[in-house]
């Protein structure tokens, strides 16, 4: 599985887990909403994890406008992506 199937079927799996909340939420069952939320906060930190470290380095490391580790770029030319 490649970075981008593995983003896209966490994003599934989020969704999937916010429909559970939202169905649990309706039925009162707060129990069952803390776990959810549990899942949902680790799917989460999950998920911020492939993209900070696996996913986004490869774009920022060829985008003109960010700095590499041999020079240092001026806030005002350095892309809010980097």
């Amino acid at each position: 599985m490649d970075v981008l199937e593995l983003l896209t079927s966490d994003h599934n799996t989020v969704r999937k887990l916010f429909g559970e909340f939202e169905e649990a939420q309706e039925a009162g069952d707060s129990g069952r909403m803390a776990e959810l939320a549990q899942q949902i906060f680790h799917e989460l930190e999950v998920h911020t994890t492939i993209e900070e470290e696996v996913f986004y380095p490869e774009p920022r490391r060829r985008d003109p406008r960010c700095p590499s580790s041999s020079r240092k770029a001026s806030k005002s030319t350095t892309s809010s992506a980097c």
